[in-house]
Formats: structure tokens, sequence, C-alpha cells
């Protein structure tokens, strides 16, 4: 006997000792000793070279395996423990013992060792894929069968080996006619048990396991149905106890019916049930294995779809978890590294580096070598592979693996029979990969095959499937790359009537919808569609929200979003050229603070719908504030998914009421123009094609075009500022150039207009630029030059000709304005030092000096100013101040946080609060407005948390400022507040006269006297 063989015997035996004394569990619970049994025990099968220690040894080990796991589920560890009680008979039946020889009772001894044999066999082909166990193991079974009377007690025990007979035969040859057999046998050996026997659950699960494998294949909706039927009844015992192996089909069966209908309540539902069943089921609990799997592929799913990284890292260590569980070849672990590949695929794409990308490679290719044999998998692994070559050709740009992408992906197409559902997903790979190697003037298959394996794709996917979407992309562009290729504007347009349809495919994944609406604009521009290109960006737009629908986590919204970012102009723009300025508004309110609307539209005002349907507005209003509350919670993600969705359900019944259709919507130009207010909103709108200043008053839109201002320069000057922030030689370097280029290109033309319309005044403007004009200076834009014409001439700036504000959107404006003040009481909040920051000796003079300045001041100061504290007494203040470091967190702008002691408040905490009508926040920190050059369109930093929280009026920085500056503006603007009554409307006033004598002070340095902006009405 071997070391290794002698250490295993001698572990199991002390662990059968050790439970039969103290009755632990654990004991014969434990997954390695287990796993160490099972290899010992296929030796002993395999070859029947087991001696009557071994055999002895192991099958007391399976029989307390068995006795310890829950009823129902042990059965092969019973068989495994008869057939060793069979063997060691035949060897010495004076070594059974009674234990043992029990199980033996009253068995055909022949019969059920055969039996035990097939089971085996066929356990031992799904940890190898070795083909001949199934052929042997299809012998004996029908041995038994011919040798079993009709009434005998293992006849059911028989029919559960001819459904994995069945299943390792279709993993084999994937016949459909083995998928029929295998759903043959499975009612087959349900009905040959009565209600309540000890096997009826594992007939259940295997049923719903078979019509599972059936509708995956053939996609008959009424198999899913009886699938979903059948788990439903058996899902949880008597007790309430959730069943692990019916589950794990329940898991399944919702994972499957998501990839229909992209309802992520199926997907997330899924998740939950699979983590249910794996925090329950006991460690060495047979389905622990398979478990662990569904759960995963149920992340996988979900990360594809939500791009969370949390998923991806739960399933990623997961996998950790699978693989040393698993066989050394085989169906199991072929599939799982399929799985596994796909998540490192997945990792990769979010930046996880080559090393990612080549582990990605190299499963793939593991799998696919065992699945040598295995038709029902190897579809699946050439698919797999060719997706991680395609990856690695677009971020590497290797010529073979795009050759091997297509190679891999046609010989799945060959691979996969005929009437398979999943061959559309076949074919819309190899439409997308043609057109990608026509794209790089790759050698690949012709573009004329591509475009009929796309149209074979949409004749198998149904009009309302979820797929379509993807398959209508690929088509589509196998369209556009011929058109480039051969020039018949036939194919474009085809393309963009297959682009369109996709757009409006309601089930279709949001990111596919998006993709489709901007190849459609693209599309009808070069075909000088331009109501088409019109058409499709309108739609664009509309998509937004769903891009970044409610149920993803915050960071998921800002990527979805900045993926896109540049539509509302581009959409606008063309607007415009249409001749439909007042469209132009609305798009450019619709593409932009998506988030910010959202978190609007959710504290909308429900009195009206109140007076008409209470009860409807009550559910509204508890729901808005669960769905606030999980908002910022990642460990509530998915509770925070059933809510948002509850909210759009909720939504759309107030919509259905009479007059209520536009409940809480997008708001028409004919609203928007109440913006404009004692002024004029002016929207800087830029795009590649033109860029325009569009004047909203109340009279209308007047449309003011700027031929010499370029995106691709506002970008560069975004960048630069940016860069330029943390060093103040290079900052003020950069504001000189750009507060002259902004006058020349921008600021100028839009001064002229004005003055022509209302003659040479001081205009009150409220600046709404869109894309990277978002961050820049405009209201310090100017021509500064110490000249005595200037003394008889209107100066060419914009602090000498206007009272400059800024607005996120007309419909923030709208609502500043509509907002009721409440008696002034200020709370100032100060933090001169901070552990890890640089000291701010001048905030306590400077609260010193407010506190002097505006009566009844609160102050909290230091250790007092926690970001608890503040929270607290913000309800009770009207105004705020806070002199303290802040940060602009570039890439992820949510997180960009004012420093209190001892914790800060980021532009989530700020913006979840709802304070009613406060008045105003004057933010004495660096970089409170700048945003992130990404998010541009979005204004995400905490001057706009703060006005969404409820502030009309909000003075922040666009870049950072020094302690005395900071300090000195602040202790001015109050005097200029307090002169006038303290009244937060003259803010904006107040804040030109504070700029213009630190513009005095400090005439060349305008990172001095311009970092400040007056956001509100």
């Amino acid at each position: 006997m071997a070391d290794s063989q002698a250490a295993v015997l001698a572990d199991l035996g002390a662990r059968i000792a050790r439970f039969d004394r103290d009755g632990h569990q654990t004991e014969v619970l434990d997954d390695a000793a287990h796993r160490a049994a099972l290899a010992l025990y296929g030796e002993v099968v395999a070859d029947r070279a087991g001696g009557v220690p071994v055999l002895r040894v192991l099958g007391r080990w399976f029989l307390r395996h068995y006795s310890a796991l829950p009823q129902g589920v042990g059965l092969p560890s019973l068989r495994s423990a008869r057939l060793c009680a069979g063997l060691l008979r035949d060897l010495d039946p004076a070594a059974l013992t009674d234990d043992l020889r029990a199980v033996l009772s009253g068995e055909s001894d022949r019969v059920t060792a055969a039996h035990a044999t097939v089971v085996t066999l066929l356990e031992q082909f799904e940890d190898t894929g070795d083909h001949t166990r199934v052929a042997a193991a299809g012998v004996l079974l029908r041995s038994v069968e011919a040798e079993l009377p009709a009434d005998h007690p293992l006849r059911h025990g028989v029919a559960d080996a001819a459904i994995q007979l069945s299943s390792a035969q279709l993993t084999m040859h994937a016949d459909p006619a083995d998928a029929a057999a295998l759903l043959r046998a499975a009612r087959t050996a349900l009905t040959t048990l009565v209600p309540d026997a000890p096997g009826l659950v594992d007939s259940v699960n295997t049923l719903a396991w078979a019509l599972l494998v059936n509708y995956e294949l053939f996609g008959d909706e009424a198999h899913l149905r009886e699938a979903f039927t059948l788990t439903e009844r058996h899902l949880r015992d008597d007790r309430g106890k959730l069943v692990a192996h019916i589950a794990v089909q329940r898991a399944e069966a919702l994972r499957m019916r998501f990839e229909s209908t992209n309802d992520m309540a199926d997907l997330d539902l899924s998740v939950a049930l699979a983590r249910e069943a794996v925090a329950t089921a006991p460690s060495g609990h047979p389905i622990v294995g398979a478990l662990r799997r569904v759960l995963a592929t149920c992340l996988i799913r979900r990360v594809e779809h939500l791009d969370r990284a949390d998923d991806l890292t739960e399933a990623i260590e997961l996998c950790q978890v699978i693989r040393p569980a698993l066989g050394p070849g085989g169906p199991v672990r072929a599939m799982w590294s399929v799985n596994e590949s796909a998540l490192l695929n997945r990792r990769a794409r979010r930046g996880g580096g080559q090393t990612d990308l080549d582990s990605a490679v190299a499963i793939a290719q593991e799998a696919l070598a065992m699945s040598e044999r295995l038709d029902g998998i190897r579809p699946i692994a050439l698919t797999n592979l060719s997706s991680a070559l395609a990856l690695r050709y677009c971020q590497h740009g290797r010529r073979e693996d795009l050759a091997g992408a297509i190679e891999h992906i046609r010989a799945a197409i060959a691979a996969t029979r005929a009437g398979d559902t999943r061959i559309s997903r076949l074919h819309a790979q190899m439409t997308m990969l043609t057109a990608v190697a026509a794209e790089g003037g790759q050698p690949g298959t012709a573009l004329d095959e591509a475009i009929q394996h796309g149209e074979q794709a949409l004749e198998v996917l149904e009009a309302g499937h979820a797929q379509r979407a993807s398959a209508l992309n690929a088509l589509a562009e196998a369209h556009r790359q011929r058109y480039l290729a051969e020039g018949d504007e036939h194919d474009l347009t085809t393309a963009a009537a297959l682009w369109r349809t996709a757009t409006e495919l309601p089930a279709g994944n949001a990111g596919s919808r998006m993709t489709a609406a901007r190849s459609w604009l693209e599309a009808a521009l070069r075909l000088r569609d331009l109501p088409g290109a019109a058409e499709a960006a309108t739609a664009a737009i509309r998509l937004l929200p769903i891009l970044a629908e409610r149920g993803l986590d915050r960071a998921g919204q800002e990527r979805r979003l900045a993926d896109v970012a540049g539509l509302a102009g581009q959409a606008a723009a063309l607007a415009i050229h249409m001749g439909n300025p007042e469209h132009a508004v609305e798009l450019t309110e619709q593409g932009r603070t998506v988030l910010w609307r959202q978190a609007v539209q959710t504290r909308g005002d429900l009195s009206v719908l109140r007076a008409v349907a209470p009860e409807l507005a009550d559910r509204l209003d508890g729901t808005r504030r669960s769905l606030t509350a999980s908002a910022n919670d990642p460990t509530s993600a998915e509770h925070h998914r059933r809510l948002a969705a509850r909210w759009e359900e909720l939504l759309g019944q107030a919509r259905q009421l009479p007059g209520f259709g536009a409940f809480l919507d997008t708001v028409p130009f004919s609203e928007l123009r109440r913006a404009a207010v004692g002024g004029t909103v002016v929207i800087i709108n830029v795009s590649p094609a033109r860029c325009d200043a569009l004047f909203v008053r109340a009279d209308g839109v007047t449309v003011v075009p700027l031929p010499w201002l370029r995106l691709p320069d506002a970008r560069r000057r975004a960048d630069a500022l940016a860069e330029a922030g943390g060093n103040p030689v290079d900052l003020r370097q950069t504001l000189v150039s750009m507060l002259r280029w902004l006058w020349d290109t921008t600021a100028a033309p839009v001064l002229a207009a004005l003055d022509t319309m209302d003659g040479p005044v001081r205009h009150r403007v409220w600046w709404c630029p869109t894309g990277p004009m978002a961050l820049l200076p405009l209201h310090a834009a100017g021509r500064y030059v110490n000249s005595e014409r200037w003394r008889v001439r209107r100066r060419p700036t914009v602090p000498d000709q206007t009272v400059s504000s800024y607005t996120t959107g007309l419909g923030a404006l709208i609502r500043s304005r509509q907002r009721q003040g409440r008696v002034s009481r200020l709370l100032a909040v100060g933090v001169p030092e901070r552990e890890g920051r640089a000291p701010l000796p001048a905030v306590v003079d400077e609260l010193t000096h407010i506190a002097a300045t505006v009566p009844g001041t609160r102050t909290l100061l230091g250790p007092d100013a926690t970001p608890a504290a503040v929270l607290s007494q913000l309800q009770g203040h009207s105004w705020v101040h806070f002199a303290c470091h802040a940060t602009q967190n570039l890439q992820r702008p949510g997180e960009s946080a004012l420093h209190l002691h001892g914790g800060d408040l980021s532009v989530l905490d700020l913006a979840a609060h709802d304070l009613g009508a406060a008045e105003l926040a004057y933010l004495s920190a660096c970089h409170t407005a700048g945003g992130a050059v990404a998010l541009a369109d979005e204004t995400v930093h905490l001057a706009a948390a703060l006005q969404l929280a409820g502030f009309r009026h909000v003075i922040a920085t666009q870049w950072p400022v020094s302690d005395p500056i900071a300090a000195s503006a602040a202790q001015s603007l109050y005097r200029q507040l307090t002169a006038s009554g303290l009244r937060a409307a003259d803010a904006a006033r107040g804040l030109t006269a504070t700029s213009a004598a630190l513009r005095k002070r400090y005439p060349n340095e305008p990172d001095s006297w311009a970092p400040f902006i007056h956001i509100g009405p």
C-alpha cells in the first residue's frame, strides 16, 4: 500500500472513530477528506484493486457521510457504501462489519453492485471526460435493466442511472434525441415514486434540470414554465428550510429567463437564492460545488450587465474555491474553465492588465482541449476562446488573435446543431468579428457570409428577445463595413434601419441600444439624412436615463455616462442646424445632469397626485424614502435595484391617470423658459460639427453662432486647467491665456449680441455651458490690459459687463426660484487643522470675523466640526459657511469631499439630504465647483450637491485658492450682504463686487480673484 493511500485511510479511520464517539458531523462532512475518499474509491472501482482494509474503511466512511447529510441528498454516498460492502464480501465475508452487512441486507448483490458500478463510471466521466466509461456504463446498465423485476426496490435507482447516462451522452454527442431521452427518463423516474417517498425531491430536481437543458437547447417556453412550477413547489421543505439542490435549478431558471427578458429582478433573485443555498448547505454536501458554480455563473451574468466591481471580485474569489475541488478534466471542469476564462476576460476589459488577458486565453484553450470529444461543450469552449482572442486583438492589435477568433467562432457554428437557440449568438459574434476584420483591413471571411450569419441569427431570435439588440447591431455593422468596402449606399441605409430597430427594442440591453442609437446617428449623417440624424440623436438622449438606470451603483452610472460624453451637445447642434432651437434647449436639458435629475425626480412634489390618488402617492413616498436611504450603501445593491424597479412601476401607474401623463417627467421648453427671469440664460453648446450660444429668455430662444470656438480646443483648455491646478505658477499662466481665449471665442460674441438686444447695460447672465466648457471660467473671460482707452470705452471683460452666475440646468434654476427661503441663520464650520493636510491658519480669523458680522452665527470649529455634527445642524440653519480643505476626485467625482474633523462629507453624502428651502451655502475651500473632464456634463461637484440638497444659492471655487485669499473673499462678501440686509438674493451681486475688489488688489493674478463663482437665481 502506498504511503499516500495509507495516510488517507488513517485520516478517514480517525474521523470515523471521532464521529462515532462524539457525533460531530463536521468530521465526515469535511470537503478535503471526502475528496480524498472519492479519489481512492475511483481507483478501487476502476481496477478492482482494493484490499480488505481499503474497502472496509471506504465503505464505513461513505455510510457515515450518507447518514450525516440531509435526507434524500446522500444517495451517491449510500451507493458507494453498498458497492464497497459488496466487493468486501466477495473478498472476505468475515471482514464485513455489522453496519456494512446491514447495507447489503435484502439486496440482490450482483444487481446492486452492477448499479453502483454504473453510477461510479458515470461520475468518473464527469471528472475525466473519458468516453469509454460512458460506453461501459451503458452496457452494464442495459444488463441490469434486463435482470431487474418491475417491482424491485432498486428500480428507481436504475431510472436515476439512466438519466445520468442520457446526460453523459448528451454532453458527448449534443444529439437532440439524447435531450429528449433525458427528459423522458426524468419524467419516468418521477412517476415511479409515491408522494413523500425519500427520493422524491431528487427526482423533482432531476426533472427540473432536464427541462432547463431542453429549454436552453430548443427555447420552448413551456419547458421553462414547467421548471418554474416544479421548483416553486419544492423549493423549501415542510419547515421552510431551503432545499439546496432545488435552489440550484431555481437559480438557473431565473438566470435563463433573465437572458431572454433582461429583467434584472430575475438575475438579482437568482444570485440571492444561490447565495442562500451556499450559506445553508453543509460543507460536505455533494451539491455545494454545483451551488458555487451556479452562483458564480449568475454573478458573471450580472457583471456583464451591471459591471459591478464587487460582483466581479466575488466571482473570481469563488474561482479560487471551485477550481481545486474539480476533477482533472471532463465536462464539469471544462465548463467551469469556460466561466473562469470569461471572468478574467471581463477583469481585463476593466483594466486588469495583460496577465488577466493572457490567463483568460490560456484557460480558454485548456477548456477547449478538455472538450475534444464533448460535442455538448465544445461550441461553448470555442466561442469563449474566440471572445478572449478578440479582446486581446482589440487591446493589443495582434493580427493572429483576430484570425484565431474568427477561426474558432466559425468552428463553433459548425459544431452547433441546427435548432439550438444558442446559434444566434454565434452567428452574431461571427458577423461582428468579420466586421472588425474588415475595418482593420484584416483578411477574414467574406462580408457577404457575415451578413448571412447575421440574418440567420435574427431568424432564430423572437421579436422581443433581449439578445436581439446585439444581433441587430452585429448585422448592421457588417452592412456598414460592406458599404465602406463597396460603396453601395443601400448597405448603409439597411444598417441605419437595423440600428433604428435595435434602438427601439424595449427588452434590449441598455448598452446595446445606446450603441445602436449612436451608430444610427453616424449612418444618417453619412447619408446626409439630417431629419433621420436628428431623430437618432433624440432617441439616444432619451436612452440616457435607461443607460444610467437607478438600479446601478453610482460608479457604474458614472462610467456609462462617461462613455457617451458629448452626446447632448451633438444632439443639440443637430436641432439648431434643423432650425429648431427650442428643441435644442430641451435636448441639452435632457442630455446633461442625468444623475441629478434622477434625484430631483425622486424628490418631486407629490401633493397634486395625493389629491387624486392618495394611496399611490403614499406608496411612492415610502418607496422614495427607502430608495434614498439605500442609494449609497454598497451592501444593499440588490435591495436598491428592487426599490428602483418598484419606483418606476409606481411612477408608471401614476402616469396612466388622466392628466398625469408627464408626471415627474422631462420638462418641455414652454416651461423651461421660466428659468430666464430678470436676465438671460446663456447655454454654450459645443459639438464636433458646430458651437453656439443659446440665449434662453422669457420670449424664446436666440441662437448666436460661435465660429471660432472648437470642441478639441475646449478639451485641451479643460485638461490644462486640471493639470495646472496643483501648481500656482502654472495655474496663473494657464489662466492668463485661457481668459483671453474664452473672450475671443465665446464671451465677446455673446456680449455683443446681448448689447444689440438690450443695449450696453450691465447684463444679468446665467452661464450654462456644456461639455468641457462647463469646467472653464466663463465668468472671468476677458482681455485684461492696462490702457487709458478702456476708461472711456466698454471694457472687454465679462466681469465689467455682467453680473454672472452659473446654473447646472434650466430645471435647477427654476427649482431654486420656486423655493421659499427660511429665516436666515448661519452655521459656520471651520477645520483649521486636519491630519494629513496642510494647516489653514486663517480659518479661525475667518470664522471669527463672520460671527462678528452676521448676528446669531452658530460656529463649529476644529474638533466640533465633525460630519455628524454638521449634518445635524444643517436642518436648523438656512445659511452655511464651510472653511476647510476639500478635494475633487477626478476618477470618481461622487467621492469628492469636504474634509471635516474625523471624517469627510462627500458629494453623495450631501446630495442624499433634502434640506427643503435652504438659502445660501458658501464653500470657502479649494476646488468645490470643478468637476471632472470625463463627466463635465454631469456637474458632479460639491456645489451642485449642496444645491440639490436644497440651497438656493451656492458660492464655490473652480480651482485651488490660498488660505488668506479665501478668508479675505469671505469677509468681503459677508460685509456686502450685511449692508443689504443679509439677503441671499444679493449673493451674485455681492460676489461680483468682492471679485472686483480682489482683482483691483491682484490685477495680474487671475488665480487669486477669479476662482469664486455663484450658482443660483
